[in-house]
């Protein structure tokens, strides 16, 4: 697979994860457990608006964690995508193939989306 391949399929992964991102309500999100009847609940995860709570079957740190990054994530996946097509845009008379594939935005690219993040 060649470099300009590769980019491509991270831009592609960027956008289906903002697709899905899309679909739960915008803003920011807090964690917290609660104790029913002297059992403790599973942690839940709501938006400030209200309109939208998730449970999360696993500890309350990993449910702030997933609460506390979902805007920065999405932040992340736009940026790599501007990134993705600022590189694409490069005429081939300016960088070779092989030049593109030893650039530091590149090789960090390709570094911080290892295949498997890509399935």
């Amino acid at each position: 697979m060649t470099t300009i391949e590769q980019l491509q399929r991270i831009k592609t992964k960027c956008e289906q994860l903002l697709a899905i991102a899309e679909k739960r309500t915008p803003g920011k999100w807090t964690a917290w457990t609660s104790i029913h009847n002297g059992e403790r609940m599973p942690a839940r995860i709501r938006s400030d608006s209200y309109k939208q709570m998730a449970f999360v079957n696993s500890s309350d740190e990993t449910a702030k964690f997933i609460a506390s990054c979902a805007g920065s994530a999405e932040a992340g996946w736009r940026s790599t995508i501007v990134a993705i097509d600022m590189i694409l845009c490069l005429p081939a008379q300016v960088l070779t193939p092989e030049e593109l594939s030893d650039t530091k935005a590149v090789k960090y690219l390709l570094s911080a989306w290892p295949e498997e993040l890509l399935n």
